[in-house]
């Protein structure tokens, strides 16, 4: 006998709203920083009032991704949306984002973009 079973996908995962405050409140406080070169995940977790070990946790659990390369995802986001607006040059959007350095800031870029900021639509 044959036994015909229906595959249904479960519906999208959906961020507890505690959980999805507490990644609101992380970029709030990288946005607050963002031209802050020295800003740090220690910077983070004292204005999270956290320890550095429950803001990697945390972090990781939520988005796969250390603290560190959130607060570069959030600063790479942050280029392409400066980029888009045309109204700044590569090395000013680098420093608006906190980057230090002009050859690190377009490697990180085109490593997350697949393009260079200057070919970046």
């Amino acid at each position: 006998r044959t036994v015909l079973r229906a595959f249904v996908e479960p519906s999208e995962v959906e961020l507890p709203a505690l959980d999805e405050a507490f990644l609101q409140s992380v970029t709030e406080a990288v946005e607050h920083n963002l031209e802050n070169p020295d800003f740090s995940v220690d910077d983070l977790a004292r204005q999270l009032l956290l320890n550095r070990k429950q803001v990697y946790r945390k972090i990781k659990a939520l988005t796969d991704q250390g603290p560190k390369e959130y607060i570069r995802i959030i600063r790479l986001k942050r280029a392409a949306q400066l980029l888009k607006t045309h109204r700044y040059t590569v090395a000013e959007v680098t420093y608006k984002v906190g980057f230090q350095d002009l050859k690190n800031f377009r490697e990180r870029f085109r490593e997350f973009y697949g393009v260079s900021p200057s070919e970046f639509e």
